[in-house]
């Protein structure tokens, strides 16, 4: 899929497993209306589904990431509760699709990460922040409920709950430094050295094993979850198993006595 395909973000595909979207409204600072809502959702249900990318960039054009929903573009909402559903739902998938899709998602967040694109923050990986960033879940100042598109899942397991009960609460505004502390990010860079952080990152994940890759984010995720450790070194031994007695495994270790680059094969 290239940039073409869609209105409200674009996709880059740089090659050698390295995607690039953006949320491409930046004279809204990025507000997600519905047709952004419904191009993510197709965006990472294409990526479920892909074997070329390997890691995905998750970007904002301009000078925010997403100032959340487009409460200007109120008149395309639907009305009724059957059909706010459906939007509702489809939205709040995108996150769902996020955590299922294989590939690593390194999310660059810089100026406004409000409401939904806040959330949809909350769903990539690795978050690393710019300098201007300003966090807040907005939903409550609306006089929605502050539980919104997977925030009361995943805030709580990526902060601890007393902070994601201080977001969520208040809705007040989080900026860099203390976002760092409460572990929304893992770094926090200026704001011109966002972008190359951030492929950074990208490009380390591509250094090492594909299959690896994803079975790590597989288990990772599970681990959230799973009710003990016995469970978990279950999971780690299928996945030991399986990349062991691959290609990959035999590459990975002739390269570093080597030392040289491996050349993966994803077998």
């Amino acid at each position: 899929m290239s940039g073409s395909t869609y209105t409200t973000i674009t996709f880059e595909n740089r090659g050698n497993g390295l995607g690039i979207l953006r949320l491409n409204r930046p004279d809204r600072r990025n507000a997600v209306s519905v047709e952004m809502l419904d191009e993510l959702n197709k965006f990472w249900g294409s990526m479920m589904k892909d074997d070329e990318i390997r890691v995905v960039a998750f970007l904002g054009q301009g000078q925010s990431f997403s100032s959340g929903l487009d409460l200007k573009s109120g008149a395309t909402i639907p009305r009724g509760n059957p059909a706010v559903y459906r939007m509702d739902k489809e939205g709040m998938d995108i996150v769902v699709k996020m955590r299922k899709c294989p590939q690593p998602i390194v999310c660059g967040i810089q100026g406004h990460a409000y409401g939904v694109g806040f959330s949809y923050a909350l769903g990539a990986d690795i978050r690393i922040l710019a300098e201007s960033v300003k966090i807040q879940a907005t939903f409550t100042r609306i006089g929605l409920a502050g539980t919104d598109t997977g925030t009361s899942y995943l805030l709580p397991r990526i902060v601890g709950f007393s902070n994601a009960a201080d977001i969520l609460l208040t809705a007040r505004t989080i900026e860099a430094k203390e976002a760092f502390h409460m572990g929304l990010g893992s770094a926090v860079v200026p704001d011109d050295k966002l972008e190359e952080t951030v492929l950074e990152r990208c490009h380390a994940i591509l250094a090492n094993g594909p299959f690896g890759i994803r079975l790590t984010k597989w288990t990772l995720n599970n681990s959230v979850d799973v009710p003990s450790l016995e469970h978990m070194i279950a999971l780690e031994v299928a996945n030991q198993t399986m990349t062991i007695t691959g290609k990959d495994f035999m590459e990975g270790v002739t390269s570093l006595m080597d030392k040289k680059p491996p050349e993966w094969k994803n077998k």
